[in-house]
């Protein structure tokens, strides 16, 4: 992802969509949307496992599916009451 990024960025700075300036290197791009993809992904993990330890995947309207079956004061009280995991 951070590769198809940076080539994306690399295309629209020819175009004519934004420039850097002459110190830029595009490996800083791939750094960047590199750690931001690993955050995101390690946040999702952490959600998952959460949930799962508190067994209420099935019964959470993420997982389930049809977000219409559940009541939202349901979904709220799953989403503050998540124990931090380490």
């Amino acid at each position: 992802m951070g590769l198809l990024m940076t080539w994306i960025e690399k295309q629209a700075e020819t175009i004519g969509w934004f420039v850097h300036s002459f110190e830029w290197k595009h490996i800083y791009s791939f750094v960047g949307y590199s750690l931001f993809i690993a955050m995101v992904w390690r946040f999702y993990r952490w959600m998952w496992f959460a949930l799962e330890a508190m067994d209420i995947k099935k019964d959470c309207r993420i997982f389930n599916g049809n977000p219409l079956l559940r009541k939202k004061r349901d979904i709220l009280n799953y989403t503050v009451n998540l124990p931090l995991l380490k």
